[in-house]
């Protein structure tokens, strides 16, 4: 699906789809996959339309979508049996993004990501995309021990796709980790369509993006949770947590990760938020059990 409407990429997120901002990410991820649907809203996908009508790709409005009942689910079942390409042994994922956040530091989520990473099955491409923007660099380049360069101000000397590539930093043969620069005037000039691209590219590259987010609430987290397929909140259940969770995400498709609660009485407290909850002791160990929450 080609949308920039967040609201109606919300409203597909739970489908079995792939979804892209653009024309020119969408003809990449034509080429290098099979699809039997291409979906579009707003989108001038004129430039596509031959391409499609080689590979024998049905062109469809998003109206058109919405709108078809029962052929949806019959759409969405062909889409599954055309990306299972791995043994079914394994369990099969799809490109998706998944963003870390919580309402507070100090919980574990730069942990949590690295361990989603290593999780994952070794033969996908996993792009992590460090959204810690701050000064004297972020805790997930500290605790990768990760070069100083390349970095995100690199990439957005150019903000092309092969400068994108180019500024990765390869943390193991499946891994590659966009990192912060370690001082805040390298991205000065960072913006939400920024944010979008990098999210974009790295749905077109990789199997698998995991965004790790600061605990704050700004212009560049909300973009990138609204660019999400699931998001994970990481919390240790407090009163003041919950609060701003509440207020933060309820707009969006997430699930809570409750690690070490500080009270009691904590699944009373994280009632009120209506979300899935799994209750872990150790991020590391229990990866694998996160991992099944969102995929």
């Amino acid at each position: 699906m080609i949308s920039n409407n967040p609201s109606n990429i919300k409203k597909v997120q739970k489908k079995d789809l792939v979804v892209t901002t653009s024309v020119e990410s969408a003809e990449l991820l034509i080429r290098k996959h099979k699809y039997n649907t291409l979906i579009y809203d707003t989108e001038d996908i004129s430039p596509i339309l031959a391409e499609a009508g080689r590979k024998n790709i049905k062109v469809m409005s998003f109206p058109e979508y919405i709108s078809t009942g029962d052929t949806v689910s019959k759409i969405t079942n062909t889409l599954k049996k055309t990306l299972i390409s791995r043994s079914k042994s394994k369990k099969v994922y799809r490109q998706a993004v998944i963003s870390v956040w919580s309402a507070k530091g100090g919980v574990g989520r730069t942990t949590l990501v690295k361990a989603l990473s290593e999780a994952l099955p070794k033969d996908l491409r996993i792009l992590i995309l460090d959204l810690n923007l701050r000064d004297g660099g972020s805790d997930l380049s500290y605790m990768l021990r990760l070069p100083v360069l390349p970095h995100m101000g690199m990439y957005l000397r150019q903000r092309d796709r092969e400068s994108f590539e180019r500024n990765l930093v390869e943390f193991r043969n499946n891994i590659y980790i966009m990192q912060v620069p370690p001082k805040l005037n390298l991205v000065s000039d960072i913006n939400a369509d920024d944010i979008r691209q990098m999210i974009d590219y790295g749905r077109t590259l990789f199997d698998f993006v995991i965004i790790d987010l600061p605990n704050e609430d700004n212009e560049f987290v909300r973009t990138a949770l609204e660019y999400s397929n699931k998001v994970l909140v990481l919390t240790s259940a407090t009163e003041a947590e919950i609060k701003r969770i509440a207020e933060s995400c309820s707009s969006y498709d997430y699930s809570l990760v409750v690690v070490n609660p500080v009270s009691r009485m904590w699944r009373t407290l994280i009632g009120v938020l209506n979300a899935p909850v799994l209750e872990v002791k150790d991020l590391d160990a229990e990866a694998e059990d996160i991992l099944a929450e969102v995929v």
